[in-house]
């Protein structure tokens, strides 16, 4: 059987992921169900160089993409891709978008953005290039009416304005930031509603102390186990805290994603989308 040819990108931070995250595939499936979709999670270097995070600010990759797609597991339309924080990716949209038609999504890969980014849309990197490249820009957003959503196009795309889709996005918006408030202020229950539950229980065992990490014996025992591949030795990875061993994997996964004797043809392979 044929699988889906067309492809609808949903990129973001997911730190962490919300609620509203998690509806964003539900509704794009429901327009359309033939098409996969795929939530891209910003890589950690392009949290921290361009977005200004440090360290206190940013769930390490591998505990967004992965409370991403548990949140999302029974969702089998929905994808959730490593790329971007892969040695091939330098955090660029215009990439990101090149990289999907590359591995088999030829036919048509949409961008789908939330209408408070739409207004800045022509100030991106190659904002031409990736309204030419992609099938559409998809616009979620609540209470908008289509005739009214066009006049939220920047001027210099309205030549192109039938590139741009308007969804009604019947959800309340919820800022990953407002989360990672809530745990540092040791008030998490405020926010239970307003993320999944594996996210919810993440963060009470790994938050619930203001933002200091607790590693099971386990875990910390497999953190290690990956540092020293890396070179740490055990002198320096047994005096290292839970918090500084998850920044140590953190480094070392920023550009290491594709394992370093790993083809580009077996890391594509790996992500799984044929």
């Amino acid at each position: 059987m044929k699988g889906p040819t067309e492809v609808i990108l949903i990129m973001g931070a997911f730190n962490p992921p919300t609620i509203a995250h998690v509806k964003m595939s539900e509704v794009l499936h429901k327009e359309y169900p033939d098409d996969v979709t795929c939530y891209v999670v910003a890589g950690d270097k392009y949290l921290r160089g361009w977005k200004g995070y440090n360290n206190e600010n940013i769930l390490p990759f591998d505990v967004r993409e992965k409370l991403l797609e548990d949140a999302t597991s029974e969702k089998d339309y929905a994808l959730v891709s490593s790329f971007e924080n892969s040695a091939k990716s330098d955090g660029k949209t215009i990439t990101t978008v090149e990289f999907f038609k590359k591995i088999g999504y030829h036919e048509g890969v949409s961008l789908c953005v939330g209408s408070d980014n739409l207004k800045d849309f022509d100030k991106w990197y190659r904002c031409e290039d990736i309204v030419d490249s992609v099938k559409s820009i998809i616009i979620l957003c609540r209470g908008v009416k289509k005739e009214d959503g066009l006049n939220l196009i920047p001027d210099k795309f309205k030549d192109k304005a039938d590139k741009f889709r308007f969804i009604d996005f019947n959800y309340d918006s919820i800022s990953s930031s407002k989360i990672r408030e809530a745990a540092r202020n040791h008030n998490l229950e405020s926010v239970k509603e307003d993320v999944p539950d594996n996210v919810y229980e993440f963060l009470i065992k790994n938050y619930e102390n203001g933002g200091e990490i607790k590693m099971t014996k386990d875990e910390r025992t497999e953190v290690k186990k990956t540092l020293a591949e890396y070179g740490y030795t055990d002198e320096e990875l047994e005096d290292m805290s839970d918090n500084e061993l998850n920044d140590a994997l953190d480094d070392v996964t920023d550009t290491s994603a594709m394992h370093p004797n790993e083809s580009y043809e077996e890391f594509v392979e790996h992500e799984n989308f044929d």
